[in-house]
Formats: C-alpha cells, structure tokens, sequence
C-alpha cells in the first residue's frame, strides 16, 4: 500500500510509518496490526513536524493525525516558553534596579502621610462596603497573584484619606509596575493547556458514558479515575507544561514585592506609632501591612500548588521556602505590633503569640525532615544521595535562616523587647537567590532549547552544548550529555529555533548548534 503526499511524492506506508515514529503514538499486536493508541515517551526529544523526505513537504494524511498535532503543539509549547522567558527577564531586571530603596522609599511615603484636618469618621456600613468591595477583586481571580490595585489603590479599598492615597501611590509605583507585568504573565492562558483540557474534558465524558454512568447522579470513584485514565491515553501526550514553569517564577516576584511592601509598611507603622497619640493613624497601617503580608502568604500556598500540581518538584520546594518566610514575616509583624504598643503585659496576648513562635518552630523542624525524605524517595537508590544534597542546600539550609529567625522572634516575644534579628539580611537575600537562580536557566539563544521527558522546558547554559549529564530543572529527570552530544532523546528542533529567531533570539554560534554539522 503507498501514500501520496500533497507535493505528489509516493511513499510505502511503512516507510511513512517510520518516518513518522507512528509506533510510538500506536502499539501493534503479534499480527502486525496497530491495536491501540499509547502515550509517546519522547525520552526528551522535541518532536519535530514530520515532513517529505524528498521535498520537505506536508504530510497530511489523516493516518498521521495524532503525530502532527503532537508536534503542532509542541512547537505551540516552545513559541509560549521562548516569549514567556523574555518577559520574565525583563521584568526581574526591572524589579533589581528599585529594590534596593524600596524600603526607605515606603517608609518615607508612609511617614509624610499626614492629618490635614479632623479625622475623617468612617460609618459600620461603609467599612463593610470597603471589605465587601475588597473581598470581590481578591475573589475575582484567586488561582494568580493579588490584583494590583488593592495594594495601590488604599483610598478605595483600606479607607484612607485622600491625601494619604496619593501619597501612597505614588511611593510604591515604582514596585507596582514590575508587579503588574509579573501577574499578566500569571494570567495569560495557555492556549495548549485550553486546548487539552477541552479535548480532556470531552474524552472523559464519552467514557463515562460507555460504561452506562448517569452524569446528573455522579460516578463511583473507581470509574472517574478509569475514564480519566482512558481519556489520556487517547488523547496520546502529557499535558501541556512549558507555561506552569514561568507562571510559578511570576510568582515568585509578585510575592517578593508584596513582602517587601509589607515589612515596610509595618516598620513604618512604628514610625508613626511615636507621632500618633490616638493610635488610629497608626492602626490602619499596621491593618494594611498586616493585609499584604497576609496575601504573600496566600499567593505563596498558591504558587506552591501549581507546582505540584504540574509535577515541578524542585519548583515546589522552593515555593515551599517562599511560604515558610512569608508566613514568618506576618508573625513578625504582629509580634512586632503587640510589643511596640505594650499589649504583652496582656499575659493572655503573650501567651498566644510565643505559642505561635513555637508553632512556627516546629514547622519548620518538621519540614526540614520530611521535605528531604519524601523528594528523595520519588527517586531510585542510586540517585537519592544527590538529591538529598539537592533538597539540603535548596530547602533546608535557607529553612534553618527562617528557623533561626522564628528563635529570635520568640525571644522577643518572651521578653517583651524586640530584638534586631542578626539573620534579617540573610532571609531577605532567600527570595532573590531564589529568582536569580531560576534567572539562570532562561532561553538566551537558540542553541538552549530543550525539553524534559515529563514536557517541561529547559535550557543548556553557557554555549548551549551538552557537557554534563543534569537533572530537569522542574521534576529532576535526567537531562543533558557529555562532550556536545545530549542524552537518547535530547535533540535541537529547528522548528523551535525558527520561531525563536523570529521572536529576536539569537543564534548560538558553536559547531553543535542547529543547523550545523557535528
């Protein structure tokens, strides 16, 4: 039997079955014959479109179909990480150049805040219209990050005066604008994840009711789990993963922002503490402060379960530091708060805030064990050393900075003076480290693009060529090679490198890039 290509070129079905590496989308019985469709296992290789051998033409029969949508949406995956990584660099440089003074720049902000008359009185009811409005925009999309113009827009959603809103405005728009790029990255969807989750969605609903189930009245567990796992199958490949990685590391801005803004403000409520007689002023910003480090946590816990969700187990871990330091610097700051307006000498006040340190403390002791153990026990005997030194340095080392921070906390709670903590400046350097090495691994020219067997993307550093056999940098498969050559699998595709030469990255320059002879 032959086939005709569109370009008129007649080929032997085998030899397009060959070709196109049709046995690894299809499993064939003893006759021969293809029976079923598998998962393909790209061992790392980035499928490529299929083409002519002759002409490099189209192949467009129908017997070929799930191997050119394969490709289709791999290359749809690559063009999404490429523009992706752009954009997260660029915002990471612009987030650099302001943070050193972004703490002073709040704290002055916050201090030229001041009365111009009467204060104004606030209502019951217009305060819950205040929270009711703030509650919507925060539950209008609460998978991304916290929407900007709650933390920027104070008059509106924290009821403060105008004149102070202003102020504030103004203060922190140097922050907010990296943060607004960084939670646009968060919020574009994937058109390969929409893609699938459709065709996902659609499989499990006919398999469903193959086996007789009443949608309106539910499925027993046992069938759900079947009919998924039968919808997968069909749809032939892993879910689409090469934006879960950028979306996670937006994050991780967005939430160093918001820490940042949040241990200012709470400084500087300090700061008018002694200036504010009354204690109103100075209440309502240790209400905001309080309020933003409360969504870095909660932006921390969502980072960390689109993480695992998409199976970025390194990701995961480090968005697990991320909140353990955010949940630290909210209990600092209602420490902090209680002792600079004495409210310690409320034995009660006392007792549960040094119980909170203790909590805290045990934690983070908990973690620094378990977390190791059960990231070393998804790998094999002979890799689990590396990876327990892995999870060492990347969790449990910057773990003990924190741990060591919640000690001080405690004393100071106990002692109902506040302590300057002697690790400050090494738990604020554990966000940053954190994006700086993500900042690494980003796609600077074409002789970079890789991709992991579990479908997430990375890169090979400096001249782009396989020198060292690595672990993804997600999920921490194996990946990478020896002297120029990659891995079984790990393979350039020129079909990417196209598209990222259009998008202005450049070539690599060395004789194993692509489009070169080895």
């Amino acid at each position: 039997m032959t086939i005709t290509l569109p370009c008129r070129h007649v080929f032997t079905v085998e030899t397009l079955d060959g070709i196109t590496s049709l046995g690894d989308f299809y499993e064939k019985n003893g006759e021969g014959k293809w029976v079923k469709s598998i998962t393909p296992d790209d061992t790392g290789e980035i499928r490529t479109r299929p083409v002519c051998p002759s002409c490099r033409g189209n192949i467009d029969s129908r017997r070929y179909g799930r191997v050119c949508k394969n490709s289709n949406l791999a290359i749809l995956q690559h063009n999404t990480a490429s523009n992706l990584s752009r954009r997260l660099a660029k915002t990471e440089e612009k987030l650099t150049t302001v943070r050193e003074g972004l703490d002073k720049s709040v704290i002055d902000t916050v201090k030229a805040c001041k009365p111009e008359g009467p204060d104004q009185f606030i209502t019951a009811e217009a305060r819950r219209e205040i929270i009711d409005k703030r509650d919507i925009a925060l539950a209008r999309e609460e998978e991304r990050p916290t929407p900007a113009e709650v933390i920027d827009d104070i008059g509106e959603y924290h009821a403060f005066p105008d004149n102070y809103a202003k102020k504030w405005k103004a203060g922190v728009k140097v922050a907010l604008d990296p943060y607004r790029t960084a939670r646009q990255i968060t919020c574009e969807r994937d058109p390969a994840v929409q893609a699938y989750e459709a065709s996902l969605s659609q499989l499990y609903r006919e398999e469903l009711e193959r086996f007789g189930v009443d949608l309106s009245l539910g499925a027993p567990r046992d069938v759900e789990q079947h009919a998924l796992r039968v919808a997968r199958m069909k749809i032939g490949q892993l879910p689409p993963r090469a934006s879960l990685r950028f979306v996670v590391e937006a994050f991780w801005i967005t939430i160093d922002i918001l820490t940042q803004l949040g241990v200012a403000a709470s400084k500087a409520s300090d700061e008018v503490r002694i200036r504010d007689n009354s204690g109103t002023e100075s209440e309502q910003w240790e209400q905001l402060a309080e309020f933003i480090l409360s969504r870095a946590t909660k932006d921390a816990e969502t980072a960390y379960n689109l993480a695992t969700k998409s199976e970025s187990w390194n990701k995961a871990i480090k968005c697990l530091v991320f909140v353990l330091q955010t949940r630290y610097e909210l209990a600092a700051h209602q420490c902090r708060v209680a002792i600079g307006k004495g409210a310690l000498s409320n034995s009660d006040v006392k007792t549960e805030l040094v119980d909170m340190c203790r909590r805290g403390i045990r934690s983070v002791k908990e973690l620094q064990t378990s977390v190791p153990r059960d990231y070393s026990l998804r790998w094999g005997s002979r890799e689990r050393q590396n990876k327990l030194a892995w999870a060492n340095a990347n969790f449990v080392q910057p773990a003990g900075v924190i741990l060591e921070s919640w000690e001080t906390l405690k004393r100071s709670t106990k002692g109902g003076t506040w302590y300057q903590e002697v690790t400050n400046t090494e738990r604020a350097a554990i966000m940053r480290a954190m994006m700086q090495g993500a900042g690494h691994d980003r796609l600077w020219h074409t002789g970079h693009f890789y991709q992991c067997p579990n479908g997430h993307p990375y890169v090979i550093g400096e001249c782009g060529g396989a020198m060292q056999v690595s672990t993804c940098p997600e999920c921490g498969v194996p990946i990478g090679g020896s002297h120029h050559q990659s891995l079984a699998g790990n393979t350039h595709a020129n079909d990417f490198v196209n598209l990222a030469r259009q998008g202005g990255i450049e070539d690599a320059g060395w004789a194993w890039g692509p489009d070169r002879r080895r």
